[in-house]
Parts: structure tokens; sequence; C-alpha cells
């Protein structure tokens, strides 16, 4: 019979491996590309200020949109000036905080979310003199995230050295 070899065959595998993906896909709330070439996505506060719009940006997080919207005190802790003279208070009074609480009043429903970051080892080409890369923040920054706030981060095999602070 046909319909069986083809439910068995390659192209059911195929569709089983794509309803995944976009199952995972449907949890992404935001997403951060670093690139060598280009030294603003490599740096903290540039992290920090776009991952704030990028959460703004999700329709799992409509609320926190909401909330940016029309707090005036989050949007100055987001603004890059602020992320820039305390990276640390941007994100957890900008960010962590205010999705903690979020969830915890049931205005966000999702059960689970996920952040990727691509590229943590090509921010160490732009390593600052002072403070943090994106890798180390991230590990400083990982026992404030809720728990239903997950990371995914690639990066190179050969560089993988530079991420041994993460504790994912």
């Amino acid at each position: 019979d046909p319909a069986t070899i083809e439910s068995e065959g390659i192209y059911c595998q195929i569709n089983v491996g794509q309803d995944r993906v976009r199952a995972l896909a449907s949890h992404v709330v935001a997403y951060h590309f670093c690139q060598a070439d280009n030294n603003s996505t490599c740096l903290v506060p540039d992290f920090i200020h776009s991952l704030a719009a990028q959460l703004c940006q999700s329709p799992q997080l409509a609320a926190y949109r909401e909330l940016l919207l029309n707090e005036s005190s989050l949007q100055n802790v987001l603004s890059v000036r602020e992320c820039i003279a305390d990276p640390e208070r941007a994100m957890k009074m900008g960010i962590l905080e205010p999705l903690s609480t979020l969830k915890r009043t049931n205005k966000i429903f999702t059960k689970s979310s996920i952040i990727l970051v691509d590229g943590l080892c090509e921010a160490e080409y732009h390593r600052p003199d002072h403070g943090d890369t994106i890798s180390s923040f991230l590990g400083r920054m990982t026992e404030y995230f809720p728990s239903w706030l997950k990371v995914i981060a690639t990066v190179r095999t050969k560089m993988i050295e530079y991420c041994k602070g993460l504790p994912y």
C-alpha cells in the first residue's frame, strides 16, 4: 500500500522533524546574533537594549510590551545610556524583574520561553578592557532569570573555552 510506505518513509520523518522545529520556534521570544565584524552586536549594553526590543515584539510577551510602553521609568532603565552605565541594573530591573512579575500575576501565559544567542564566541573578539563580555554577563545573570525563561546559545566548538563560565 503506497499510503503505508509514505507514512513510514522519509517524508513522514521530515514532517515530524518540521513539526518539532515549529513547536520549539513557537517558544522563541528573542534572538541576538553576535557578529565579529559588527562590534556593537558584541557589547553588553547593546545586547541588553536589543534584547528588550526583541522581547517587546514577541506576541507571547504582549504584557511586557504594554508595561514598557506605560512605564517611563522602565524605558529610562533600558535606555542605551543606562545600559552602558549599569548593565546589571538594566537587565534585572528592565527585563528580568518585570517579566517575573508579569508571569507571577498571570499576565504572561507561556509555560516556557527561549532567548537565542548565536555566536557568543564572536563577542570575544571585542572583549572590553573593563567589564563583561556577553558570555560572562549571561553567566552572572543566570541566577536572576525566571525558571521559565531559557537561554540557548551557540559557540564554535574550537572556542568553547570562552564560555566555560556559563552554567548551561
